[in-house]
Parts: structure tokens; sequence; C-alpha cells
């Protein structure tokens, strides 16, 4: 308990203290006037009969002035002594919360400290002296980005697999907690982010690895090289093949493309044969000669 809250309760505690006295005080005073208000009115009675002189009524009457007086005061110190009280434990609660700054807590269930950066006597100021740098170890996030050809098919719940330079031939596997939700300006790609929980002591804060994300499956996928894909001045979709010993051009529904690989969802087979170079000179029905 720091110096300023201890005489914060030392004040509180004499607060209460006075209070309990003048409360005592008032108490006697109230029942002093209660008994000079009966002595006055039975002298008064008495006098009205002549069985009472008048300076037995004088002395009566004063002391019940008295009393009032006596008791009025008792009840202005009572007040002030609960007003002193009310004052103290606001004192109190002050001193507790800059007391609860002399304390660092940490907000988190799993960190370390990874940086100390003031020792004990160092000046520090607040809103301004970085005291310390801590490090949750447990969730651990996963940061990665990803392209935007792929970014509207990454969600929450994503599953991932994630692989390790420093544990090789072992595979974790998370899911994507949460997104951006929005592509960098500059590289056109969006952050993605998993929390993984601490598994053993293999994971480390600052690692780096390798991150799969299973965008979908599609069981015996048709699938091109992305580069033989071709466009038309309307924005067409299509591909060169052969038949017949002609080029054709065949009009294509895409599906999943990761910038190396095309899935072909509509337009092909697997028993075409597509045309992988030589676009410049192709034309509809212009022949083809296959290369073995």
């Amino acid at each position: 308990m720091g110096a300023a809250l201890q005489r914060a309760v030392a004040g509180l505690e004499q607060a209460r203290a006075e209070a309990f006295a003048a409360d005592g005080l008032l108490g006697v005073a109230a029942a002093e006037r209660t008994a000079a208000a009966v002595a006055w009115e039975r002298v008064r009675t008495l006098h009205e009969k002549g069985a009472a002189t008048d300076a037995e009524r004088d002395e009566a009457q004063a002391r019940f002035a008295t009393a009032r007086a006596v008791e009025g005061a008792a009840t202005f110190e009572f007040k002030a002594a609960t007003s002193r009280v009310t004052s103290a434990e606001a004192g109190v609660h002050e001193a507790e919360v800059l007391a609860g700054y002399l304390e660092i807590r940490c907000p988190y269930e799993a960190a370390v400290v990874t940086a100390r950066r003031v020792h004990a006597g160092a000046i520090a100021r607040a809103n301004e002296t970085e005291v310390a740098v801590l490090t949750v170890v447990n969730p651990l996030r996963v940061r990665f980005e990803i392209s935007e050809s792929e970014a509207l098919w990454v969600m929450q719940g994503t599953p991932l697999s994630l692989t390790l330079d420093a544990i090789p031939g072992r595979t974790f596997n998370p899911t994507v907690s949460r997104t951006t939700g929005v592509l960098n300006a500059g590289s056109q790609s969006m952050w993605v982010e998993a929390d993984i929980s601490r598994q053993e002591i293999l994971l480390l804060p600052g690692m780096f690895g390798r991150v799969r994300v299973s965008i979908s499956t599609t069981p015996d996928a048709l699938l091109l090289p992305s580069k033989v894909i071709r466009s038309d001045p309307s924005g067409a979709i299509f591909v060169w093949v052969v038949r017949d010993n002609l080029a054709v051009k065949i009009p294509l529904v895409l599906g999943m493309d990761d910038g190396v690989r095309s899935e072909i969802r509509e337009g092909l087979s697997a028993e075409d044969s597509v045309i992988a170079s030589g676009f410049s000179r192709l034309s509809e029905g212009a022949p083809v000669v296959v290369a073995p």
C-alpha cells in the first residue's frame, strides 16, 4: 500500500471515529433537550397555578433554551462529521486509483515480457514512456497475404495447413479466424489471420512458415495451364483446340484459378487437344499440324 493511500485510509478512520463521537453527543443533547422540555412544561403549568415562582419559571425556560441550542450545535457537528466521512471516502477511492497506477497488470492470460524498456529509478511519463513489450504466446496468430484472385474465396472458417522450416515433417491445421476484407492498394492482396493454439513448446512467436489454403475441392477436376487460356476484346474466355487438324476456338466457363492452373468447368473434355503456343498465327479454321 502506497504512503498516500495509507494516509487516506487513516484520515477515513479518524473521520468515522469523529462521526461516531458526534452521533453520541447528539444523542445526549437530544435526551437533555427532551428532559428540559418536560421540566419547562411542568414548571410553566405550576407557575400558572401559582405553585411556582417567577424565578423557577425563568430558570426552567432558560435550561430548555440552552438544551435546544446545545442540540442544534450537536446536530450541526454531526452533519459536518458525516460530510468529512464522505470526503474521506472519496479521498480513499482516489488514492486507490492512483495506487493502481503503480502496478502494471498484463491484460492477457498467456503472455511473456520480451523486452524491458525501463528499470527501477527511471523516469516514466504517462502515455509516453514504453515500459515493456508483451508477446502473447497462446493462442498464436498466423498472418499472411493472399492474392486478389483468391480473396473472394477465403473467409472465416476456411481450412489451412501450416508447415514450418524449423519443424520439418509437422503440419498444423488451423482455420481462418478473420480477414481484413479489403485489398492492399499497392500489392492487390488481402491480409488473412488464423489463431492457433500453442502446442507443447514447438511453436514460437516470430517463426516463418508456409500456408496452404484449401479454397475448394473438386474431384476429377479438369485443369489447364493458365497461360493457354485466352480472352477476346469483349472479355469472352476461350482456348484454341485441334479438331480434324483445324484450329477451333472453344468458349470456356472457368472455376478456380491460382494463376498457374485454371479449372475448366464447361467447354472442354479430357480428350481435347489444346494448343499451347503460337496464338498470334491462329484463326478459326486454320490448318494445324500436331507435333508428335
